[in-house]
């Protein structure tokens, strides 16, 4: 998946649910579908909406320039970079 933005958009809020994923009798809590919000427009939801819903919003002026995860088989835990506008 690649999402482009314009060069004015930025990255507001990352939202999802996190559903139970079994597998060779072994439930895994894992990120099932995933939304990015921009100061345009919502990207998404990816993946298929679970009951259980997150969000990760962000101060007014600030923006998410980037992202880290916790995955093995799958994406168990994502975390946000967040950078404040710069002072002159």
């Amino acid at each position: 998946m690649q999402i482009e933005l314009a060069p004015s958009e930025i990255v507001t809020e990352v939202s999802g649910t996190v559903g139970v994923f079994a597998e060779d009798n072994v439930e895994y809590n894992a990120i099932a579908s995933l939304t990015i919000t921009t100061n345009l427009r919502p990207y998404g939801p990816f993946g298929k909406t679970q009951s259980t819903p997150f969000s990760v919003p962000v101060q007014a002026n600030n923006n998410i320039v980037g992202f880290f995860a916790c995955a093995g088989k799958y994406v168990e835990a994502l975390g946000v970079y967040v950078r404040s506008p710069i002072s002159t």
